[in-house]
Protein backbone atom coordinates (compact mmCIF):
# COMPACT_ATOMS: atom_id res chain seq x y z
CA UNK A 1 0.00 0.00 0.00
CA UNK A 2 2.98 2.33 0.47
CA UNK A 3 3.64 2.32 -3.28
CA UNK A 4 -0.02 3.00 -4.00
CA UNK A 5 -0.09 5.98 -1.61
CA UNK A 6 3.17 7.27 -3.09
CA UNK A 7 1.58 7.11 -6.52
CA UNK A 8 -1.40 9.10 -5.23
CA UNK A 9 0.90 11.76 -3.77
CA UNK A 10 2.86 12.00 -7.02
CA UNK A 11 -0.38 12.37 -9.02
CA UNK A 12 -1.57 15.17 -6.74
CA UNK A 13 1.79 16.95 -6.96
CA UNK A 14 1.90 16.90 -10.75
CA UNK A 15 -1.79 17.87 -10.99
CA UNK A 16 -1.22 20.89 -8.71
CA UNK A 17 1.32 22.34 -11.13
CA UNK A 18 -0.96 21.71 -14.11
CA UNK A 19 -3.98 23.18 -12.29
CA UNK A 20 -1.99 26.32 -11.46
CA UNK A 21 -1.47 26.77 -15.18
CA UNK A 22 -5.18 26.27 -15.93
CA UNK A 23 -6.10 28.95 -13.37
CA UNK A 24 -4.34 31.51 -15.57
CA UNK A 25 -7.42 31.61 -17.81
CA UNK A 26 -10.11 29.65 -15.97
CA UNK A 27 -11.50 30.88 -12.61
CA UNK A 28 -11.59 28.35 -9.74
CA UNK A 29 -15.39 28.17 -9.61
CA UNK A 30 -15.44 27.05 -13.26
CA UNK A 31 -12.28 24.93 -13.15
CA UNK A 32 -13.58 22.59 -10.43
CA UNK A 33 -16.62 21.25 -12.37
CA UNK A 34 -14.47 20.86 -15.50
CA UNK A 35 -11.91 18.82 -13.56
CA UNK A 36 -14.53 16.72 -11.80
CA UNK A 37 -16.42 16.17 -15.05
CA UNK A 38 -13.23 14.88 -16.69
CA UNK A 39 -12.61 12.58 -13.74
CA UNK A 40 -16.16 11.19 -13.78
CA UNK A 41 -15.80 10.46 -17.50
CA UNK A 42 -12.55 8.63 -16.72
CA UNK A 43 -13.71 6.59 -13.72
CA UNK A 44 -17.28 5.68 -14.73
CA UNK A 45 -16.42 3.48 -17.77
CA UNK A 46 -13.85 1.60 -15.66
CA UNK A 47 -16.47 1.00 -12.97
CA UNK A 48 -19.04 -0.17 -15.53
CA UNK A 49 -16.51 -2.56 -17.05
CA UNK A 50 -15.82 -4.05 -13.60
CA UNK A 51 -19.41 -3.85 -12.36
CA UNK A 52 -19.69 -7.51 -11.43
CA UNK A 53 -16.39 -7.54 -9.51
CA UNK A 54 -17.10 -4.44 -7.43
CA UNK A 55 -19.22 -4.93 -4.26
CA UNK A 56 -22.24 -2.70 -3.75
CA UNK A 57 -21.86 0.41 -1.59
CA UNK A 58 -23.54 -0.23 1.76
CA UNK A 59 -23.12 3.26 3.20
CA UNK A 60 -24.29 5.39 0.30
CA UNK A 61 -25.27 8.43 2.42
CA UNK A 62 -21.88 8.57 4.10
CA UNK A 63 -20.06 8.10 0.79
CA UNK A 64 -22.00 11.01 -0.75
CA UNK A 65 -21.42 13.22 2.28
CA UNK A 66 -17.70 12.51 2.23
CA UNK A 67 -17.63 13.25 -1.50
CA UNK A 68 -19.14 16.69 -0.93
CA UNK A 69 -16.52 17.30 1.76
CA UNK A 70 -13.66 16.06 -0.40
CA UNK A 71 -13.13 16.66 -3.26
CA UNK A 72 -16.11 19.06 -3.22
CA UNK A 73 -15.52 21.62 -0.49
CA UNK A 74 -11.86 20.85 0.09
CA UNK A 75 -10.68 21.19 -3.49
CA UNK A 76 -12.92 24.15 -4.20
CA UNK A 77 -11.07 25.95 -1.40
CA UNK A 78 -7.76 24.52 -2.59
CA UNK A 79 -8.22 26.00 -6.06
CA UNK A 80 -9.14 29.38 -4.57
CA UNK A 81 -5.98 29.27 -2.46
CA UNK A 82 -3.91 28.32 -5.49
CA UNK A 83 -4.87 31.59 -7.16
CA UNK A 84 -3.00 33.54 -4.45
CA UNK A 85 0.03 31.31 -3.78
CA UNK A 86 2.52 29.43 -5.91
CA UNK A 87 2.20 25.75 -6.77
CA UNK A 88 5.34 25.08 -4.68
CA UNK A 89 3.79 26.75 -1.64
CA UNK A 90 0.54 24.84 -2.16
CA UNK A 91 2.37 21.49 -2.26
CA UNK A 92 4.25 22.40 0.94
CA UNK A 93 1.03 23.33 2.72
CA UNK A 94 -0.61 20.09 1.61
CA UNK A 95 2.38 18.30 3.15
CA UNK A 96 0.91 19.21 6.54
CA UNK A 97 -2.07 16.94 5.86
CA UNK A 98 -0.39 13.79 7.28
CA UNK A 99 0.33 15.69 10.49
CA UNK A 100 -3.32 16.72 10.82
CA UNK A 101 -4.39 13.16 10.05
CA UNK A 102 -2.05 11.81 12.72
CA UNK A 103 -3.52 14.13 15.35
CA UNK A 104 -7.13 13.42 14.35
CA UNK A 105 -6.53 9.67 14.18
CA UNK A 106 -4.98 9.71 17.65
CA UNK A 107 -7.99 11.57 19.04
CA UNK A 108 -10.86 9.87 17.20
CA UNK A 109 -9.52 6.42 16.31
CA UNK A 110 -7.28 6.05 19.37
CA UNK A 111 -4.29 5.28 17.18
CA UNK A 112 -0.94 5.35 19.03
CA UNK A 113 1.53 8.11 18.20
CA UNK A 114 5.19 7.64 19.12
CA UNK A 115 7.54 10.32 20.41
CA UNK A 116 9.54 10.00 17.19
CA UNK A 117 6.42 10.75 15.14
CA UNK A 118 5.60 13.75 17.32
CA UNK A 119 9.12 15.10 16.95
CA UNK A 120 9.19 14.59 13.19
CA UNK A 121 5.74 16.19 12.82
CA UNK A 122 6.84 19.21 14.88
CA UNK A 123 10.01 19.68 12.82
CA UNK A 124 8.07 19.38 9.57
CA UNK A 125 5.48 21.92 10.72
CA UNK A 126 8.18 24.41 11.67
CA UNK A 127 9.90 23.90 8.33
CA UNK A 128 6.73 24.50 6.32
CA UNK A 129 5.89 27.57 8.41
CA UNK A 130 9.33 29.11 7.84
CA UNK A 131 9.15 28.58 4.08
CA UNK A 132 5.62 29.87 3.40
CA UNK A 133 5.30 32.58 6.07
CA UNK A 134 7.45 35.22 4.37
CA UNK A 135 5.25 38.36 4.17
CA UNK A 136 4.00 38.97 0.66
CA UNK A 137 0.81 40.97 1.09
CA UNK A 138 -2.68 40.22 2.38
CA UNK A 139 -3.65 38.15 -0.67
CA UNK A 140 -0.76 35.78 0.03
CA UNK A 141 -1.95 35.31 3.62
CA UNK A 142 -5.49 34.71 2.39
CA UNK A 143 -4.19 32.05 0.01
CA UNK A 144 -2.31 30.32 2.83
CA UNK A 145 -5.32 30.46 5.16
CA UNK A 146 -7.80 29.13 2.59
CA UNK A 147 -5.40 26.35 1.60
CA UNK A 148 -4.94 25.27 5.22
CA UNK A 149 -8.73 25.07 5.65
CA UNK A 150 -8.81 22.88 2.52
CA UNK A 151 -6.08 20.65 3.96
CA UNK A 152 -8.01 20.36 7.23
CA UNK A 153 -11.11 19.22 5.35
CA UNK A 154 -9.02 16.57 3.58
CA UNK A 155 -7.62 15.35 6.90
CA UNK A 156 -11.13 14.98 8.33
CA UNK A 157 -12.16 13.13 5.16
CA UNK A 158 -9.27 10.68 5.51
CA UNK A 159 -10.00 9.83 9.13
CA UNK A 160 -13.73 9.40 8.50
CA UNK A 161 -13.05 7.28 5.40
CA UNK A 162 -10.72 5.06 7.41
CA UNK A 163 -13.42 4.69 10.06
CA UNK A 164 -16.47 4.19 7.83
CA UNK A 165 -15.38 2.85 4.44
CA UNK A 166 -12.74 0.20 5.08
CA UNK A 167 -14.88 -2.60 3.59
CA UNK A 168 -16.14 -0.59 0.61
CA UNK A 169 -14.94 -0.84 -2.99
CA UNK A 170 -12.44 1.98 -3.55
CA UNK A 171 -13.39 2.33 -7.23
CA UNK A 172 -17.12 2.56 -6.49
CA UNK A 173 -16.51 5.00 -3.64
CA UNK A 174 -14.43 7.22 -5.94
CA UNK A 175 -17.14 7.18 -8.63
CA UNK A 176 -19.98 8.01 -6.22
CA UNK A 177 -18.00 10.71 -4.43
CA UNK A 178 -16.91 12.34 -7.68
CA UNK A 179 -20.52 12.55 -8.89
CA UNK A 180 -21.58 14.03 -5.53
CA UNK A 181 -18.73 16.53 -5.67
CA UNK A 182 -19.61 17.40 -9.27
CA UNK A 183 -23.18 18.18 -8.21
CA UNK A 184 -21.82 20.39 -5.43
CA UNK A 185 -19.47 22.15 -7.87
CA UNK A 186 -22.30 22.89 -10.30
CA UNK A 187 -24.41 24.23 -7.44
CA UNK A 188 -21.65 26.66 -6.46
CA UNK A 189 -21.10 27.60 -10.10
CA UNK A 190 -24.82 28.27 -10.56
CA UNK A 191 -24.92 30.46 -7.45
CA UNK A 192 -21.97 32.49 -8.72
CA UNK A 193 -23.56 32.92 -12.15
CA UNK A 194 -26.86 34.08 -10.62
CA UNK A 195 -25.15 36.53 -8.23
CA UNK A 196 -22.53 37.96 -10.58
CA UNK A 197 -23.84 37.25 -14.06
CA UNK A 198 -20.43 36.00 -15.19
CA UNK A 199 -19.22 32.52 -16.02
CA UNK A 200 -16.03 32.13 -18.07
CA UNK A 201 -13.70 34.42 -20.01
CA UNK A 202 -14.78 35.02 -23.60
CA UNK A 203 -11.97 32.78 -24.89
CA UNK A 204 -10.00 29.99 -23.29
CA UNK A 205 -7.10 28.55 -25.29
CA UNK A 206 -6.84 24.84 -26.07
CA UNK A 207 -3.76 24.61 -23.85
CA UNK A 208 -5.69 25.66 -20.76
CA UNK A 209 -8.66 23.41 -21.57
CA UNK A 210 -6.18 20.53 -21.80
CA UNK A 211 -4.62 21.58 -18.49
CA UNK A 212 -8.05 21.54 -16.84
CA UNK A 213 -8.96 18.09 -18.18
CA UNK A 214 -5.58 16.46 -17.48
CA UNK A 215 -5.32 17.91 -13.96
CA UNK A 216 -8.88 16.71 -13.26
CA UNK A 217 -8.09 13.14 -14.33
CA UNK A 218 -4.91 13.13 -12.22
CA UNK A 219 -6.33 15.02 -9.21
CA UNK A 220 -9.64 13.30 -8.76
CA UNK A 221 -9.64 10.15 -10.84
CA UNK A 222 -6.24 8.48 -10.56
CA UNK A 223 -5.02 10.05 -7.30
CA UNK A 224 -8.24 9.45 -5.34
CA UNK A 225 -8.51 5.88 -6.57
CA UNK A 226 -4.92 5.13 -5.53
CA UNK A 227 -5.33 6.98 -2.24
CA UNK A 228 -8.51 5.20 -1.17
CA UNK A 229 -7.10 1.86 -2.29
CA UNK A 230 -4.03 2.40 -0.11
CA UNK A 231 -6.08 3.73 2.78
CA UNK A 232 -8.44 0.76 2.81
CA UNK A 233 -5.56 -1.73 2.62
CA UNK A 234 -3.65 -0.15 5.51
Amino acid sequence: SAYVLTGAAASWGVATVIAKSALTEIPPVALLPIQLGASVLLVTPVLLARQRQEPRTRRLGRVIGLGILNPGISYALGLVGLVYITASEAVLLWATEPIMIMVLAAVTLREQVTKTQVGAAGAATIGVALIVSAPDGMSHLIGIGVTLVAVSACAVYTVLSRKWLVEESSLRVVAVQQVAALGFAFTILGAVIVSTGTLMPATVSARFWASAVISGCLYYGIAFWLYLTGLMET
